[in-house]
């Protein structure tokens, strides 16, 4: 699709040029929130293997 607009006129960008993405300060995250965030998903987790494993005594328990 992009090789039929260059023929028919109507892109203006040179086929070989790539697109330079610029991520401005807003894209980063401040150093405290990182480490909340993963310090959220350690304890999840924790959770989750701690449900597992009580998962094969609560089936025999039944």
């Amino acid at each position: 699709m992009l090789r039929l607009d260059r023929v028919l006129g109507f892109c203006t960008v040179n086929g070989s040029e790539r697109p330079r993405p610029r991520f401005g300060d807003s894209a980063s995250e401040d150093p405290q929130t990182t480490a909340q965030t993963l310090a959220l998903l350690t304890q999840a987790e924790a959770a989750l293997t701690d449900t597992k494993g009580r998962m094969p005594h609560r089936l025999a328990e039944e």
